[in-house]
């Protein structure tokens, strides 16, 4: 590439040249000339020192110049060609090489650092993603990997600052060449998750409060797995002025990951707090010890632990007030219907696991779900609710007799009850759906395997 760039640039400077000598021209006569202003001095006076036309001094060394010179047109076009051309094609050349070569290499280590604040994530990425390989290649000092991981831990810990995966990828890195710190790897840990509370905003007064503890984008590498536990003896739950009692033993947990998914959901009573609780907006306050650990296992050693305190507001209305809007629209009922399906009926032993399938409808639905057996009776089986235009899955399970007939029909009956006992159903179609002929998963006979 360098010999070929080479080449150009002499075509370029022949051109140049040509252009230079065919501009210069070539003498037509033998006049002097002002070489100021280009007069002609045939016929000047003797003795006269002075251009008549602009004044110079003609007794100056090379004040004069000798002949008319006619301007080398052909010698012009080819000399501008070259020139253009080899100036042209060696500029392209070196833009075709210089957008090949990794320039992040060569920049100090302040000015990437510097680039990992710069708002077009363009530049970000690719200053953190050469830091990378700089520590993976083992090009930085111990002290350097310390700065880095103070910045990264510095902005994992600002909820006001957006988070790159890039950097929490940086501080796993340093951890698994043994250049992190325990303390900062614990610090780490400690603000990598993020939960929000979501409250249904309206709630009647003397129903339950519903509610869903949201695990949202963590602060982390792309590459993470951590894991969250938690114990319910350790949660405490305040609604307006009212302190409710532990939830009892137990706990449970879940992973954490970059993108964010999964909820705990709950319903909390305060029945028997409502001399307490006038209508009016009032606050949910969550206080929880969790523990971070690298595995789902519960002899997994804990790598931190913290407390997280999560709040969400929600107006309590009267009694007389309701909180869910019945649609009676017969034009709804194709689309709901072909909304809705069953993915799955499966018996074990008294009880039954339903799986219903939910896409987008124009209208919220909320169901009590029956089971029909062939001789006519009907059992509850469960309810679920979603709303408009929102796709999901549901699996729930209720009491049922011996579902021996290969198929059983399922009943979904219009359910206020469904509704209310959600945080985003606010509206349902009061229309009874029948899925006829729904296939039984049976499960084997004993002894062999599905």
């Amino acid at each position: 590439m360098s010999f070929v760039i080479l080449l150009l640039l002499a075509v370029a400077a022949l051109g140049a040249l040509l252009l230079y000598r065919g501009g210069r021209g070539v003498a037509v006569d033998d006049h002097p000339l002002c070489r100021r202003c280009g007069f002609d001095l045939t016929g000047r006076p003797e003795g006269v020192e002075r251009c008549s036309e602009c004044g110079a001094d003609l007794g100056a060394p090379r004040a004069i110049r000798i002949g008319h010179r006619a301007t080398r047109q052909k010698l012009v076009a080819a000399g501008a060609l070259l020139l253009v051309i080899g100036l042209g094609s060696a500029g392209a050349a070196m833009w075709a090489a210089g957008s090949q070569t990794n320039w992040q290499q060569y920049k100090p280590l302040w000015w990437l650092v510097r680039e990992t604040d710069d708002v077009d994530r363009a530049v970000s990425k690719a200053a953190l993603a050469e830091l990378a390989l700089r520590l993976g290649a083992g090009k930085l000092s111990d002290a350097q990997i310390l700065r880095l991981a103070d910045r990264a831990l510095a902005i994992q810990g600002d909820a006001t600052k957006a988070w790159s995966t890039e950097w929490g990828d940086l501080v796993e890195s340093a951890r698994a060449i043994n250049k992190l710190p325990d303390d900062r790897w614990r610090k780490y840990a400690e603000q990598a998750p993020n939960f929000a509370l979501q409250v249904r905003p309206e709630v009647r007064k003397g129903d339950r409060i519903p509610l869903w503890i949201r695990s949202m984008p963590a602060r982390i590498g792309s590459r993470t797995q951590f894991y969250v536990r938690y114990e319910r003896a350790s949660r405490t739950w305040d609604v307006g002025p009212v302190r409710l009692e532990p939830e009892g033993s137990g706990g449970g947990g879940s992973g954490i990951s970059a993108t964010g998914g999964g909820a705990t959901g709950t319903s909390l009573d305060v029945a028997k707090f409502l001399d307490r609780l006038p209508p009016g907006k009032h606050v949910v306050k969550l206080s929880q010890t969790i523990t971070i650990q690298t595995s789902y296992d519960d002899q997994a050693q804990p790598i931190a632990t913290r407390r997280i305190d999560l709040a969400a507001s929600f107006d309590l209305l009267p009694p007389d007030r309701p909180t869910v809007k019945v649609v009676s629209d017969p034009s709804v009922r194709a689309a709901v219907e072909r909304a809705i399906t069953c993915s799955e009926v499966k018996p074990y032993g008294s009880s039954v696991s339903i799986q219903m399938d939910v896409k987008p409808r124009p209208v919220g639905v909320a169901y009590q779900v029956y089971l029909r057996t062939p001789d006519g009776k009907e059992h509850a089986g469960g309810t679920f609710a979603a709303p408009a235009r929102k796709s999901g899955g549901f699996s729930f399970g209720g009491k049922a007799p011996e579902l021996t007939a290969p198929t059983v029909d399922l009943v979904l009956r219009p359910s206020t009850g469904a509704a209310i006992g959600t945080t985003d159903v606010f509206e349902m179609w009061d229309g009874v759906i029948v899925l006829e002929d729904v296939p039984v998963k049976q499960n084997p006979p004993e002894g062999k395997s599905e």
